[in-house]
């Protein structure tokens, strides 16, 4: 689990407007720590930004380690639906919904 003083760094740059930075460290974190790191976070940073295919690769490596994860469905439903990937949008969400 990532260690709460890494989010708290994430959340101010969040806060503070650094979206490309909130998202560069994001997307180190997911790959550091893919069992701890908060997926709405994550979604939102990559909304605000703009750059939504990497989130979707963020949280593909996250399943990768936690196969039944079912908020990284969820999340990933959402990206999707920003991206207007409607089929893969549905897709995420009845595995969410499943798990």
């Amino acid at each position: 689990k990532a260690p709460p003083e890494n989010i708290s760094r994430l959340i101010n740059l969040y806060s503070q407007g650094h979206l490309s930075d909130a998202l560069e460290k994001a997307q180190a974190l997911a790959q550091q720590y893919p069992e701890g790191l908060d997926l709405e976070l994550l979604v939102g940073v990559s909304v605000d930004t703009g750059q939504l295919d990497k989130t979707i690769i963020a949280f593909k490596r996250i399943l990768t380690f936690q196969p039944d994860n079912a908020d990284a469905y969820y999340n990933m439903g959402i990206v999707f639906q920003k991206q207007g990937k409607h089929d893969e949008e549905i897709a995420s969400f009845e595995k969410s919904l499943i798990l």
